[in-house]
């Protein structure tokens, strides 16, 4: 197994970092969390990673879907959108659904 910090960092029973290997499961949706968590432009190194700020928009599925293409190859998403009304409330839900792709 090739160790990588697992995301987010933090100290294993061990003592040690928290680790998970290197490809895995867990480590493509660490990298895919780590993505929709950032809004596009505020990574100076690489300004094109990231998503669009949903924040007063809502979420762009076309654009997170691009994103997860681009940036995560190991990985394809189907990506989910519940609207739920309570009076003028209204309220979105996202889910991703990850699979492993074979590079």
């Amino acid at each position: 197994m090739i160790p990588r910090f697992d995301i987010p960092l933090r100290v294993s029973p061990t003592g040690g970092f928290a680790v998970v290997e290197q490809g895995g499961e867990q480590d493509v949706a660490n990298c895919v969390a780590q993505l929709l968590s950032t809004p596009v432009g505020s990574r100076i190194e690489v300004i094109d990673y990231g998503i669009p700020d949903p924040t007063f928009g809502g979420p762009d599925i076309e654009a997170i879907t691009a994103a997860i293409t681009e940036w995560e190859p190991r990985c394809t998403a189907d990506i989910g959108v519940v609207v739920a009304a309570a009076g003028q409330e209204t309220a979105q839900q996202m889910t991703v659904t990850l699979r492993q792709t074979t590079t």
